[in-house]
């Protein structure tokens, strides 16, 4: 099939829109596939451990909020129902079934947490592919590693900086289970997919009670609605994130930069990339990953460009995040055939004039899609 996407000198600021918008709805296909897969609808989307992980990493999502939401019942059923004739004792399997209730149910489908699910996949594949690529060039520990990035960043004689560093390599270990497998915990959602996600936990919660009792009741409906207005306002995501904090420091000492970036995303912490092109970009970090892990690699030419990183080491952050996002995003006749041309022929001011609308928030940009395309519909009628 021939390949539609424009040659090196064509790519304006309304032909990268343009891709961006095209991208965002076949990523919208690929996200609903998955899900299917995920939820047993449909074969092949999946490998059986691509979706055990992906199911893994939703479960114990939905058990730590199920487990939430019971811990906050006892407290408010009590101070309106001293008797406890409303609201039966809680079973320790509740989490269990209420995971079990949403995947047989198909609730999942459409939910967020499933696409978060999905980036966080990705991240595993690509600090994974690196990790390999370093153990292969070197047998230096990974405390070693900290080192050299601190000698690759220039900050080995700042105590403080180098402390950020040390701290932010222990505290990645919360993204990895026992079992090497990833994890992806409700503090590192965005504040509405968590709050999206923590209503259809109790919903399901609520379900599953008024059944046992074998009657609707009111009054569990309330308990289940306090209970999940209490884990909201009890589960705000912090501000600042260890990554957030950590480029932060780097871009204030001066030292958050191409070759520190460049540097950052070969030692293997994705998210601390990720924090950084963010930082220097403006643009969320959810839109970032998205951008950098879908397929042609057009996203993620204009986040480098605008950083200001080389080709060389924008190809290799090409190379490894499209090999480790293949078991997800499969390339389409839309895409590049070549990132280098992407690269080059997308230049810093439309790179920049990109950046500036990416930078606008989801519901403006939802907005615009909207308008577009309803004018598109009505002049296709007239």
């Amino acid at each position: 099939m021939k390949r539609t996407e424009p040659n090196a000198e064509e790519w304006t600021v309304s032909t990268v829109q343009r891709h961006a918008a095209n991208k965002a709805v076949e990523n919208g296909h690929v996200f609903s596939s998955v899900t299917k897969s995920l939820l047993g609808g449909e074969q092949g989307a999946l490998s059986d451990r691509d979706r055990a992980s992906l199911l893994q990493m939703l479960r114990q999502l939905i058990f730590d909020l199920t487990i939430n939401l019971q811990t906050c019942l006892p407290i408010i059923a009590a101070e309106h129902d001293p008797d406890g004739t409303a609201l039966k004792e809680l079973s320790s399997e509740r989490a269990a079934q209420v995971f079990d209730f949403l995947v047989n149910a198909r609730s999942l489908n459409g939910c967020c947490a499933v696409e978060e699910a999905v980036m966080r996949l990705c991240i595993f594949n690509t600090e994974k592919e690196l990790q390999s690529a370093a153990r292969i060039d070197s047998a230096g520990s990974l405390s070693e590693k900290t080192e050299n990035l601190c000698e690759v960043l220039g900050i080995a004689g700042n105590p403080s900086l180098s402390l950020l560093l040390e701290r932010r390599r222990h505290g990645r270990g919360g993204y990895v289970d026992g079992f090497d497998n990833p994890l992806l915990c409700s503090k590192d959602l965005d504040p509405d997919i968590k709050i999206e996600l923590i209503w259809l936990v109790a919903a399901a919660l609520r379900h599953l009670i008024v059944d046992q009792l074998d009657a609707t009741n009111s009054a569990v409906d309330g308990y289940i609605e306090k209970a999940a207005i209490e884990v909201i306002a009890n589960s705000s995501t912090p501000k600042c994130s260890t990554p957030v904090v950590v480029v932060e420091a780097l871009q204030e000492a001066g030292y958050l930069n191409p070759d520190a970036l460049a540097a950052i995303f070969r030692n293997g912490d994705f998210l601390l990339f990720e924090a950084g092109i963010a930082q220097l970009t403006s643009v969320e970090n959810r839109l970032i990953r998205r951008l950098v892990f879908e397929t042609g690699g057009v996203g993620l030419a204009v986040l480098v460009r605008t950083v200001g990183l080389s080709m060389d080491d924008a190809l290799h952050i090409y190379q490894v995040t499209n090999t480790s996002s293949r078991c997800i995003f499969m390339e389409t006749a839309s895409d590049p055939t070549s990132f280098q041309d992407v690269f080059l022929g997308i230049s810093i001011e439309v790179a920049n004039a990109v950046c500036a609308y990416w930078r606008r928030g989801r519901q403006f940009h939802n907005a615009v899609w909207e308008l577009k395309t309803a004018r598109n519909l009505l002049g296709s009628e007239g």
